[in-house]
């Protein structure tokens, strides 16, 4: 998904959010996984 996030300073800064579960043997979710990819620069290129 993408989405903005805000800064401590109150700026704000879009990131593309990627996350996968990981799965123990009784299927329930024992960990997430997942990346914060910053766009920012692409979105002000647009």
């Amino acid at each position: 998904m993408e989405t903005r996030i805000r800064s401590a300073k109150g700026t704000y800064r879009g990131f593309l959010v990627r996350s996968i579960p990981q799965l123990g043997g009784d299927g329930t979710v024992v960990r997430w996984y997942g990346i914060h990819i910053d766009i920012e620069e692409q979105h002000r290129a647009q």
